[in-house]
């Protein structure tokens, strides 16, 4: 789904606004939103019938990417760039892996930026620009994983493609094979993220 602003992320909102699923075909299977999208984001919105994968796909030792064009309000000065790099943990003590940053040229000059997440924790972008001070006035997700929203248009839904759903499977672990993940522990010196290779192993 290509989400448009001003709908809800829930089944049903008590103070009678419209929701994601107002918006989905009838005649469909019961449906489940993978993450979501709060009522001011615009952008890629995945549902979905397979508990089983939407959790894999939510789960941050996956790390499946999320990429996000922000407008904010003012321009992000270059020490906040560094940071959202590096890793970062909010005054809440929430730990924030290291965020891709890139600006754009529009639809703002010098206040539009490209993010790509590994993680998808509550409002992340927005306590993100929140944590040096600044507000966000646009927020759109541009694509979740493989699967980006080109050529959908606000409200559209479709199904996804055989082939994107093999993509999809294919950004998850293999099952039964050890991996070598990296796992973000705070460091007391510094209050950055510091990384620790560690070893797991799935079950088949």
């Amino acid at each position: 789904m290509h989400k448009p602003a001003d709908v809800v992320t829930s089944r049903k909102d008590p103070f009678g606004r419209q929701t994601v699923y107002d918006l989905l075909p009838s005649g469909l299977p019961r449906l489940e939103s993978v993450g979501r999208l709060d009522r001011a984001t615009t952008g890629l919105l995945l549902f979905s019938n397979d508990f089983q994968t939407s959790q894999a796909l939510l789960n941050p030792e996956n790390e499946i990417s999320r990429v996000y064009q922000v407008v904010t309000n003012h321009p992000l000065p270059p020490h906040a760039l560094t940071l959202l790099r590096q890793g970062l943990i909010l005054t809440d003590g929430t730990l924030c892996l290291p965020v891709k940053v890139h600006p754009l040229a529009a639809p703002a000059p010098g206040r539009s930026y490209v993010f790509t997440l590994r993680e998808g924790k509550h409002r992340e972008v927005r306590r993100l620009v929140m944590h040096f001070g600044y507000r966000i006035r646009g927020l759109h997700r541009q694509q979740f994983g493989p699967i980006s929203l080109v050529g959908m248009k606000p409200g559209q839904v479709r199904r996804l493609l055989d082939a994107e759903i093999q993509l999809l499977h294919q950004a998850l672990p293999s099952r039964g094979k050890t991996i070598h993940r990296i796992r973000h522990t705070p460091d007391k010196k510094t209050h950055r993220p510091r990384s620790i290779i560690r070893k797991t192993h799935r079950k088949p």
